[in-house]
C-alpha cells in the first residue's frame, strides 16, 4: 500500500497505527511449515487451515490468525462458534433478512466508530460494494457478506479494503468467519479449502441456551429461525422418546420430521428413488409412498392427499409427521405443554 507523504511526526504516528489498526501491519515475516487442525470440543467443532495462516489468539469458541505476506503485511481471519440452539441449518432464513443483519453489525459507523477509537483520530468509512449470496462449501449451504469500503484519516491516509463475513449454522452452531484484508490481497482460496475441511459432531448443541445475546449477531440469526429456532419438538413412540439426527420443525403449522428414524422404529423399512424423488415405507402390511414436493401420496396403490408435501430440508428428507403417522395404523396427538408428538400404535 502506498501512502501519502507526511509532514510532521505526529501524523507519520497516526497513519502508521490506523494502517495497524485496519490491516495489522507486522514488522516481520513468518513461516508456518504446518497443517493447522483446530478443535472446540464444547462445541464439536474442528477444521484445518493451510501454513500460510499463523495463530494470534484462541479462546473456547474461537481462534484469530493471520495470514503473512512477504512485504510485512497481514491478512486476518477470525472463526468463532455460536450457541445457535434450535437451528439445524439456514434453510428457514432468507438471504435480505441475513443481508439486513450484516449491513447492521457491519454498517460504516460501526466500523468508522471502531477505527476511530483505536486510532484517537476520526477515520471516516464509505461503502464502495456489497456482494450478499448463499455459497456452498463440501454441501454445506454458507452466508456470503462481502463489503468493500474505504477508509480515510482525515487529512493523513485513505486505503481501501475488503471484509467478508461467512456464516453458516449447524446442529445448533454458528460458524461466522470472518475476513479482513487489504483489497489488493485476496487468499480466498484458502478460506475455501478450510470451510471445505470444517467437521461437526454431535446432536444439536443445547447447552446455554440462556445465555445468547438476542443482539449478537447469533442472536438475530436465531431470531430470524421462528418457530424453527426457538421451539424444538421433542418426539414420543409409545412412550419411548426418539432422537432422529436433525430436530423436526415447523411448516405452516405442521410438523415435519427426517422420517427414517420414526419409521424404522415403527417396524418398517424406508427406501428412495432417486430419479422419482419418492421415499417407499413398507411392512408386511402396508405399502405407502411420498414424493418430494407432492400433496399426492399412496397408500398401498390408493392415493391420498397431505395438506404439506414432502421436502428436503439440509440433505435430509422430511416428511408431515401426523400424515405419516396416521398411514401406518398409528394414533398421533399433539402435548402442548411439553412441545411434543406421541404417537402409539
Amino acid at each position: 500500500m502506498k501512502t501519502k507523504r507526511m509532514t510532521n511526526r505526529r501524523a507519520k504516528g497516526l497513519c502508521a497505527a490506523f494502517l495497524a489498526a485496519i490491516m495489522t501491519v507486522c514488522s516481520f515475516a513468518t513461516a508456518f511449515a504446518e497443517i493447522y487442525w483446530y478443535n472446540f470440543p464444547n462445541y464439536g467443532v474442528s477444521f484445518d487451515l493451510s501454513s500460510d495462516w499463523g495463530k494470534i489468539d484462541e479462546a473456547d469458541n474461537g481462534v484469530l490468525l493471520r495470514h503473512y505476506t512477504s512485504d510485512g503485511q497481514a491478512e486476518e481471519v477470525n472463526i468463532s462458534i455460536s450457541n445457535c440452539y434450535g437451528l439445524d441449518n439456514l434453510d428457514y432464513i432468507g438471504e435480505n433478512d441475513l443481508k439486513g443483519i450484516c449491513d447492521d453489525v457491519f454498517s460504516n459507523q460501526n466500523i468508522s466508530n471502531d477505527l476511530t477509537s483505536q486510532n484517537g483520530v476520526f477515520v471516516s468509512v464509505t461503502t464502495d460494494s456489497v456482494i450478499s449470496k448463499f455459497d456452498w462449501y463440501n454441501g454445506r449451504k454458507w452466508y456470503r457478506y462481502e463489503k468493500a469500503y474505504s477508509a480515510r484519516a482525515t487529512n493523513y491516509y485513505t486505503g481501501k479494503f475488503y471484509l467478508s463475513d461467512l456464516i453458516t449454522v449447524i446442529n445448533g452452531r454458528m460458524i461466522e468467519v470472518i475476513y479482513r484484508r487489504n483489497m489488493d490481497r485476496n487468499h480466498f482460496s484458502d478460506l475455501a479449502a478450510m470451510l471445505d475441511s470444517i467437521v461437526v459432531t454431535g446432536s444439536n448443541y443445547r447447552a446455554g441456551i440462556e445465555d445468547i445475546d438476542p443482539n449478537s449477531l447469533a442472536g438475530k440469526v436465531r431470531a430470524l429461525g421462528g418457530d424453527a429456532a426457538t421451539d424444538v419438538i421433542s418426539i414420543f413412540i409409545n412412550g419411548d422418546k426418539i432422537t432422529p439426527d436433525s430436530d423436526p420443525v415447523l411448516v405452516n403449522d405442521r410438523t415435519l420430521v427426517p422420517i427414517r428414524a420414526v419409521a424404522e422404529y415403527l417396524g418398517y423399512t424406508v427406501g428412495w428413488d432417486e430419479a422419482s424423488q419418492t421415499v417407499t415405507m413398507f411392512n408386511s402390511n402396508n405399502t405407502i409412498k411420498f414424493t418430494i414436493d407432492s400433496t399426492t401420496a399412496v397408500k398401498n396403490g390408493r392415493n391420498f392427499t397431505i395438506d404439506v408435501p414432502a421436502q428436503i430440508i439440509g440433505e435430509r428428507t422430511y416428511l408431515p409427521l401426523r400424515a405419516v403417522a396416521e398411514a401406518m395404523d398409528a394414533e398421533v396427538d399433539w402435548n402442548g405443554e411439553i412441545n411434543s408428538v406421541e404417537i402409539y400404535n
